[in-house]
């Protein structure tokens, strides 16, 4: 085998051999500068990628005064002061709300910049605005929205004007009366537009990337300058005669490089979503995975170490050479020579069995693929021992795992000719230290100050990007008295507390429970779903992580009228994971299920039957190649069963008999694109079905609700709601028809508001209504109907960055006209999920899932009960 054959020579402890950085050979100290240009320009061009100015923005609008006005009739909780604002004249109502942040300007000045207005709000941007747009608002069905750093004119002019940044801005343009049509804009101060800004986020509030980011040509260009240095430093020519790596592995394991490094400095900053945040409050993250990534500054010595490594053997001994310098090894300066064996240390091996002993899953099969290969693995090599006392070891490997050999022949013959003994016995070498350069490599120069050079690049950008963002931010003109955002009232309430709440001019009450209930251990439990007992209690479904190991299966509680558990079981499936979502009683001891199984590879509706004590009489599963879930389940009568659930986007709907057998299937909305069912209630000739269905081409979903027969023919059927989505989750029957609650988006506004449906028994619409709490999102989950005739609604508000914020109970009167709303009992961020009404008793049980607690878990499961007469009335 020839001496230049591929080999990987690695040398120990070059300092005690006497390398002499000072007289590098040929190009050898470029190898390590040409991988520092690289990392620089990986570094550079990622963070370019990943800056965004955190200059002030303002978002504009035109104002739709006649639309602003007709909304304030709209709302779900319409009051004396939005009927007061509707009867106004446009100017009243605008100076009216706008209050101090009114400002009135001259039209002729700025009727070009009006003009680009108005294209906008008609989806038609001039070429000069586009940064100015962003594409999400565009494809929205809103009016789009523009946005300007708030020092550009004439938008600067403005803001010096705004007596409150945390309200709107109305600008009013030209002279006008009562009669005129108004030119107003709406302007919304952003002081910290980063909070919107993230990688791969859909928001239509999100600025453009042209107005808050750099050029994408900068971080290629960055990337580019990095490459260049990398392939044009100059290489050395002179080693034809050496013992040297193969060029494909030095290239494979630079590019292993790029990519170790890569990963974990750019990951902070695609978790933070902008480079700023990343060096800002994710720092402790961002340090975490630098310092990860400072590892590949090891490997980028290695890899120079093995591109500029050569060895030339002379009858009279070695000559090796690198970037770090020359060591020269006579052989006459050689006492004696040996076999030395490198194996891993015992501890090495007794830590990774204690680590295949606690493994679980797929890391059990890797700790022990790691066992057999550490094991196995026998590095061998020569060691020279010194006449001065010291050794120098020359590692022979190819990669790591297989051994070559070096031509023994011309090497042992060289050995020979120079008097060099050779021991008998191999020696065996127990260390770690098998790298090149030993444990020194931060104590040379020719390391020590290119990635010193690199580190200070690096700082002094990150510092550089937060200085420039500062005075960005510092260019706006500053003016007194301005206060931040102050969160709604309601949205400011903290868990717990339980201060005076309203909403509009309706005082929220806090519930008046006679019995407030919390179930749950040191995990996570939740509700789902209520249903009265043939027992006379009511059950409970829902899901538990406490004791359960890896998997969440079903959780059920049955108990009494007051809340107190008469007996519980878990339902889960063997190797899944089981979240319920609906349960019914069919009277006859027997407790209908349906719900989600699977796991992260695939998810599949399930309804099953079980008796009182939790023993499974049957279970079907769905079994299609499209993940499923079920929604409802319904006891139609005493040999009726109906099943709705989704496959895919498409709800699917199923009679069942009581031994779960298939009688009848149908689609719920045949034409439709996607569709789903949440709710189902059961009719005198029948049963009734509510969800929503997808139609159009613009993916926006309505409400939809049918009445089918006992075959699964449908009688009548309902599509209602707005240009946006809409969507149906529960609902009561009444006498003359039926009362409906959900979501919907179709308002006009950012936030989802409260939807509230009456239809009759023909299908027909009585009335809806849809109104949301400013800032807030407002979902309804339950419906029922009080002895009196007034309606029950149940839901949740929440806002963008809280889950769940506050429950509450609507009382409204037949005509779906707000009375009073009540306040759910909380010690911590409660979800509402279902509510019984007990007509005869006047009883109502409220079924929740409570933050953490003192004593509990993550989640509890809460339930409440009281008396249908403490839903007082406002006064």
């Amino acid at each position: 085998m020839a001496l230049n054959d591929s080999l990987m020579l690695i040398f120990q402890d070059e300092k005690e051999q006497g390398m002499r950085p000072e007289k590098n050979k040929g190009m050898h100290s470029y190898e390590l500068w040409r991988r520092v240009f690289l990392l620089m320009g990986c570094a550079l061009a990622l963070w370019l990628f990943a800056y965004a100015s955190p200059a002030p923005l303002v978002r504009i609008n035109l104002a739709d005064i006649t639309r602003m006005q007709e909304r304030e009739l709209e709302r779900l909780y319409v009051t004396d002061r939005n009927r007061h604002l509707a009867a106004l004249e446009p100017l009243a109502y605008l100076e009216e709300v706008a209050e101090e942040n009114l400002i009135y300007d001259d039209l002729d000045p700025y009727a070009f910049f009006l003009e680009n207005l108005h294209q906008v709000s008609q989806r038609n941007v001039p070429p000069q605005w586009a940064k100015r747009v962003g594409p999400e608002s565009l494809r929205s069905g809103y009016t789009p929205l523009t946005y300007f750093r708030a020092e550009e004119a004439p938008v600067s002019s403005w803001v010096s004007q705004w007596s409150d940044r945390s309200s709107p801005l109305y600008v009013l343009f030209g002279a006008v009366s009562e009669a005129d049509d108004l030119t107003v804009i709406q302007m919304t101060y952003l002081p910290r537009p980063l909070e919107d800004i993230g990688f791969g986020g859909r928001s239509i509030l999100q600025p453009p990337n042209r107005l808050v980011r750099a050029s994408p040509l900068w971080p290629l260009l960055a990337l580019l300058l990095g490459l260049l240095g990398y392939l044009i430093l100059p290489r050395d020519r002179s080693r034809n005669a050496s013992l040297v790596y193969p060029k494909w592995k030095t290239y494979m394991a630079d590019f292993a490089l790029v990519l170790i490094f890569t990963v974990f400095f750019a990951m902070p900053l695609l978790v933070a979503g902008n480079a700023l945040h990343a060096v800002g409050e994710w720092l402790p993250l961002t340090l975490v995975f630098w310092l990860l990534a400072a590892f590949s500054f090891w490997l980028a010595s290695v890899n120079a170490w093995s591109a500029s490594f050569s060895l030339v053997l002379s009858q009279d001994g070695l000559e090796m050479s690198s970037y770090r310098g020359q060591l020269s090894l006579p052989f006459n300066a050689v006492r004696s020579a040996a076999l030395v064996e490198k194996k891993t240390p015992r501890w090495m091996r007794m830590l990774l069995w204690m680590s295949l002993l606690v493994a679980s899953g797929s890391m059990r099969f890797l700790t022990a693929s790691q066992l057999m290969t550490t094991s196995g693995t026998v590095n061998r090599g020569i060691r020279f021992y010194k006449k001065d006392g010291t050794y120098l070891d020359l590692w022979i490997l190819d990669g790591g795992v297989r051994e070559l050999v070096l031509n023994e022949d011309a090497f042992l013959e060289a050995m020979k000719n120079a008097g060099v003994p050779w021991e008998q016995e191999p020696v065996l070498d127990r260390t770690l230290n098998d790298m090149p350069g030993g444990g020194r490599l931060w104590s040379r120069r020719p390391v020590l100050v290119p990635f010193s050079v690199i580190i200070i690049a690096i700082l002094s950008v990150v510092i550089l990007s937060g200085f420039v963002g500062a005075s960005q931010a510092r260019r706006t003109p500053a003016f007194a008295g301005i206060s931040g955002n102050q969160p709604d009232k309601a949205g400011a309430q903290a868990p717990g507390q339980h201060a005076e709440l309203t909403w509009g001019d309706l005082r929220v009450n806090l519930l008046n429970a006679r019995w407030v209930r919390v179930y749950g251990g040191a995990g996570v439990e939740r509700t789902d779903a209520l249903s009265w007992a043939g027992n006379g209690g009511f059950w409970a479904g829902g899901l538990t992580t406490t004791d359960q190991g890896m998997r969440t299966p079903g959780y059920i509680l049955m108990l009494d009228r007051q809340g107190e558990v008469q007996h519980e079981f878990i339902y889960a499936l063997p190797g899944k994971d089981t979240y319920l979502a609906d349960l019914k009683d069919t009277g006859q001891s027997r407790l209908l299920m349906t719900g989600t199984a699977g796991t992260y590879a695939g998810w599949d509706a399930f309804i099953a039957a079980a008796d009182y004590e939790g023993q499974t009489i049957w279970h079907h599963d769905l079994n299609t190649e499209e993940n499923s879930g079920g929604h409802a389940v319904l006891s139609a009568s005493e040999t009726l069963i109906i099943w709705s659930g989704h496959v895919g986007s498409n709800a699917f709907l199923k009679g069942l008999d009581v031994r779960g057998e298939v009688l009848f299937e149908v689609s719920p909305a045949p034409e439709a694109a996607g569709s789903s069912v949440h709710a189902l209630l059961a009719a005198s000739d029948g049963f009734w079905l509510a969800g929503a269905v997808t139609q159009d081409s613009d993916g926006f979903s309505d409400a939809f609700a049918a009445r089918l027969d006992v075959d699964g023919n449908t009688i009548v059927s309902w599509t209602g709601g707005g240009d946006r989505d809409d969507v149906l989750l529960a609902g009561a029957l009444r006498d003359e028809g039926l009362v409906l609650a959900g979501s919907t988006r179709s308002g006009g506004g950012l936030s989802q508001e409260l939807y509230l449906v009456s239809l009759d028994n023909q299908g027909s619409l009585v009335w809806e209504q849809s109104v949301g709490l400013p800032g807030h999102h407002v979902t309804g989950v339950a419906a029922g109907v009080h002895p009196d005739g007034d309606l029950l609604f149940l839901g949740n508000i929440r806002t963008d960055d809280v889950m769940h914020l506050w429950s509450f109970l609507l009382r409204t009167d037949p005509d779906g006209n707000p009375l009073s709303v009540h306040r759910l009992w909380a010690e911590g961020n409660l979800r509402a999920a279902d509510m019984l009404l007990d007509q005869e008793d006047g009883n109502i049980v409220i079924g929740a899932t409570t933050g953490r607690l003192e004593d509990r878990g993550e989640a509890s499961i809460a339930l409440a009960g009281l008396l249908l007469e403490d839903l007082v009335i406002n006064d």
